[in-house]
């Protein structure tokens, strides 16, 4: 009989036990391993997708490295400079559009500002006088190695390409391990559909010339590697052949996204006359945002002979000349930051005295075509900032349809709105004002005025008159006069007058002379143009503080009043005087009222005399949008519910 052997079933059940536990850790290791291995397997890697054709169905051979062209741009007429400096002369400069080679003799240099300007004579040493802060970007740190953020999502339709400071156009294939140096040989290595991401850091002795047309379905993308910062400084470059610092030009359906961390800066950079920071010409359907734009010699941000752009959030400023403006058709400038422009004239330098020789150019401007002399069309001015500025606010010069909404501008010099050669034109819910008296001409006793329109001697000379704009829903604040038309009897053509002119719903305060100021449109001659049908209704307005009169009328038999609160006594004469126009108190919400105020300041109390006073007119929606009354809507910028 087998008896019982406790020892041996003991180490039987250890047997067993370290059978079971070696079975578990070997198929842990072989669960953790196949884990590791599924993972390696599946990793993206850094070469991108295979190239696509070009989207408009052609295939680039990029097996060599094209240089970019260098070449002369074509002359341009240009204007005459010299303006009668009546007391309301703007004498803006009106300068010609794409630059000819020479400088052109209506824009020479006085003889205390040097041709070789740089940013060492133009930048302040103050801060902003209106305590506004420069919405500037720090700069990039020149040798700042780039971070190691995730990269960008692959594009649906493309591949993603690289650019970087320590980058190589020789030895790069453009992906995030090999990047390319230079935007031209990555623009000439990609198509449509792909995207081109600039790796942070410093771009020494930027000079780019972009020239590539992808399609509306499959765009080019121009971005700053997410969570960089890319300074393209242009000192060291050499421009004397006439070259932009950042040039797109032949190109379409292009998308560049600066993000408000793409830095362009011309410091002691020297361009030729009339060139530009950043020059897109000739080309269509392009998006431009997000761009820091600053420290031109001459020009800052610039669009010639193009069609359907959109220049969207720059911030442009301390240029020599123009800050942003040119020519072309279906153009949307909106959200853009402009100050400090116009530095040929800082300080006051084409004054001398109490005489100012004008020349100075606007800040902010449209332009012809300089091929065939024709207007631009339809541009369209929403929602920007401009203010300290040493030329006129925004211009409409040579434009045939557009809007001019929702802008502020303040501390120009001359005027914040100008209307020259000007038809079909919404001048609409602006903020227009002076705070500092630094911007005021030398040869006038009084800060910009707000609103002017204008048929000026120039060349090409204008063959039809400013007509057909509509001047709403503006708040104008602290000015010289309020809105003005000023008469250049130096332009003989029969066609220098004005037609269509309405003035609706505008709030006019504190201005230094009179609010509404229209000279007469003389001499007249056989076959003159005779000013007619001008409208001012539904408007605030209130005498001058210094010349305390409500207006200067010019041919009153072109104009129709009705419907306004005239602030300070109700005008006698028979041409201005309505019996449905008042003198009462408008009764504002808010007595906060001053040169800057914000807009909310002049709502209107329910009981104000105002509310249901006006006539029906074109004017459909208030100063912040709210719709008005179609049969008896508020005067003044503000619609009572």
């Amino acid at each position: 009989m087998k008896t019982y052997d406790k020892r041996a079933h003991l180490e039987g059940c250890r047997s067993v036990w370290r059978d079971m536990l070696r079975c578990v850790v070997v198929c842990l290791f072989g669960f953790v391993w196949a884990l590791v291995w599924v993972a390696c397997d599946l990793s993206p890697t850094n070469e991108p997708p295979p190239q696509e054709a070009v989207s408009d169905g052609a295939v680039e051979d990029h097996s060599t490295k094209t240089e970019p062209r260098s070449e002369t741009p074509p002359k341009e007429s240009t204007q005459d400079a010299t303006e009668d400096l009546s007391p309301d002369a703007p004498a803006h400069d009106t300068e010609p559009a794409e630059p000819p080679s020479d400088p052109d003799p209506s824009e020479k240099i006085s003889a205390d500002a040097s041709p070789d300007h740089t940013v060492s004579d133009i930048l302040p040493e103050s801060p902003d006088p209106d305590g506004v802060a420069e919405q500037t970007a720090q700069d990039a740190s020149p040798d700042a190695p780039p971070t190691e953020a995730a990269p960008p999502e692959q594009p649906p339709q493309g591949r993603l390409w690289f650019v970087s400071p320590q980058g190589s156009d020789t030895q790069g294939d453009g992906s995030l391990g090999r990047p390319f140096a230079s935007l031209e040989w990555a623009t000439s290595k990609a198509v449509g559909g792909d995207a081109i991401y600039l790796r942070g850091g410093t771009y020494r002795a930027f000079k780019q010339r972009i020239r590539k047309k992808a399609s509306a379905t499959a765009p080019l993308i121009f971005s700053v590697y997410p969570g960089e910062q890319v300074l393209c400084t242009s000192q060291g470059a050499d421009f004397s052949d006439g070259r932009h610092v950042f040039e797109v030009d032949q190109s379409a359906h292009l998308i560049f996204r600066g993000d408000g961390r793409w830095i362009i800066d011309g410091q002691q950079t020297t361009l030729q006359s009339k060139r530009s920071l950043v020059n897109l010409s000739t080309s269509e359907y392009l998006e431009f945002e997000g761009f820091e734009i600053r420290h031109s010699n001459d020009r800052g941000l610039s669009f010639y002979q193009s069609k359907h752009l959109r220049i969207a959030q720059n911030n442009v400023h301390h240029t020599y000349n123009r800050a942003l403006g040119g020519s072309g058709d279906h153009i949307l400038i909106e959200k853009n930051h402009v100050s400090h422009a116009s530095l040929i004239n800082e300080n006051r330098k084409m004054c001398s005295g109490n005489t100012c020789a004008g020349g100075w150019p606007a800040a902010v401007s449209t332009i012809f075509w300089w091929d065939t002399g024709a207007w631009s069309k339809d541009i369209k001015f929403r929602e920007n900032l401009v203010h300290n500025v040493w030329g006129e606010g925004i211009d409409a010069l040579y434009l045939d349809g557009g809007e001019i909404v929702g802008n502020t501008v303040y501390n120009a010099f001359s005027v914040n709105i100008y209307l020259d050669k000007a038809r079909h034109i919404l001048v609409d819910r602006n903020h227009l004002y002076s705070t500092d008296p630094a911007y005021s001409r030398a040869d006038k006793p009084h800060p910009a005025n707000g609103i002017s329109f204008s048929v000026e001697a120039a060349t090409p000379q204008s063959t039809l008159p400013t007509e057909e704009i509509t001047i709403s829903n503006n708040l104008i604040y602290g000015t010289g006069r309020g809105i003005t038309y000023w008469h250049d009897a130096a332009n003989k053509h029969p066609q220098n007058s004005y037609r269509a002119i309405s003035i609706l719903h505008n709030v006019i305060l504190d201005t230094y002379a009179e609010p509404l100021y229209i000279a007469e449109v003389t001499p007249k001659q056989a076959g003159h143009l005779l000013p007619s049908l001008g409208l001012v209704a539904n408007n605030i307005l209130a005498k001058g503080r210094v010349i305390s009169q409500h207006y200067m009328l010019g041919d009153p038999t072109a104009w129709r009043f009705s419907n306004n609160n005239w602030i300070g006594g109700l005008p006698t004469d028979p041409a201005v005087s309505h019996p449905n126009s008042h003198a009462q108190p408008p009764l504002w919400l808010s007595n906060q009222h001053f040169a800057g105020a914000p807009p909310t300041a002049f709502r209107l109390q329910p009981t104000s005399p105002n509310r249901g006073a006006g006539q029906p007119s074109s004017v459909t929606t208030d100063f912040w949008g709210t719709p008005r009354s179609r049969t008896s809507p508020t005067i003044g910028i503000h619609e009572v519910q």
